[in-house]
C-alpha cells in the first residue's frame, strides 16, 4: 500500500505552559506563527492530485494570516510550539471500471515543549497538545476536497485559540506552583 505523507511544520513562539491533549489552555499565550515545509516527500499519488508540499503550505498560511495570527518566518527563542500538518493520501484505482477515487486523512496537531511536574529533570519534551482530524473520500483526485478539510481545521484552530486567548478566558488546568 502506498501512503503518501506530507507534514507542513508551523513553529509557534509561547509563553503557557501546555495542558493536556485537547485543552484550549495549550493554545493560550501562543503569539506568532511560521509555517515550515517538512522534508517528507508526500509521494507520487498525491502529486498527481495536485497535492504538494507548497499548495498546503501556502493554503495554511493564507487562512493564518486571514485568521489573524502573526506570521513569523523563525524564531530564536527556546518556547517554541509546533502546529503540524499532517496528510495521507490514497488513490483508488477499482479494478471492476468504477470511477476513480481517493481516500485521505488530514491532521492538524499542535506540539509543544512541555515539563512533567513528577520529574525532577528540567529538560522539556516536545508532545502533541492539541489535536484534530478528519477522513475524507471521493470520487476524483480529491484535491479540492483535502484543501477544504485543511481549512477547516485551520478555522478549528484559529477558533480554539481565540476562545484560549480572549479576554477572561479560565483557565481549565491552572499551573501548578
Amino acid at each position: 500500500m502506498n501512503i503518501a505523507f506530507a507534514t507542513l511544520t508551523a513553529i509557534a513562539l509561547t509563553v503557557w505552559d501546555p495542558a493536556p491533549l485537547g485543552s484550549l489552555d495549550s493554545l493560550r499565550g501562543i503569539e506568532w506563527v511560521s509555517v515550515i515545509l517538512d522534508d517528507e516527500d508526500p509521494g507520487i499519488e498525491a502529486k498527481e492530485a495536485g497535492l504538494t508540499l507548497e499548495l498546503l503550505r501556502a493554503d495554511v498560511t493564507a487562512k493564518l494570516r486571514a485568521g489573524g495570527m502573526k506570521l513569523e518566518e523563525g524564531s530564536a527563542s527556546p518556547q517554541l510550539g509546533l502546529l503540524v500538518a499532517h496528510l495521507e493520501y490514497k488513490a483508488i484505482r477499482p479494478s471492476g471500471g468504477g470511477p476513480p477515487g481517493f481516500v485521505a486523512y488530514v491532521c492538524l496537531r499542535v506540539k509543544q515543549d512541555v515539563q512533567l511536574l513528577s520529574r525532577a529533570e528540567p529538560a522539556p519534551m516536545l508532545a502533541s497538545t492539541w489535536e484534530h482530524g478528519t477522513l475524507i473520500t471521493g470520487n476524483g483526485p480529491g484535491k479540492e476536497e483535502v484543501r477544504k478539510a485543511l481549512a477547516a481545521l485551520a478555522d478549528k484552530f484559529l477558533a480554539d485559540y481565540r476562545a484560549a486567548n480572549s479576554e477572561g478566558a479560565p483557565l481549565r488546568n491552572p499551573p501548578k506552583p
